[in-house]
């Protein structure tokens, strides 16, 4: 069996782009709801990313938080 780790660590918000095969979707209020929660009390749920070994990062949960974090440009 292979061998994986778990690693906290700030990435660029440029490098990670959305799982291609993301099933949750969400709509315009949802991530204005994001916005502004991300306004009133910054990030505070850890997104969760994998490296894909070329420099950028897969989205796996959070992309919602991504997605809304790119908006207010953070």
């Amino acid at each position: 069996m292979g061998t994986s780790s778990v690693e906290n660590r700030i990435v660029p918000l440029a490098a990670c782009r959305p799982h291609p095969f993301n099933y949750n979707e969400h709509d315009a209020l949802q991530i204005e709801y994001l916005r502004e929660s991300l306004r009133t009390f910054g990030q505070v749920h850890s997104v969760v990313v994998q490296d894909d070994g070329v420099g950028e990062y897969v989205i796996v949960a959070g992309e919602g938080v991504c997605t809304a974090a790119r908006a207010e440009a953070f």
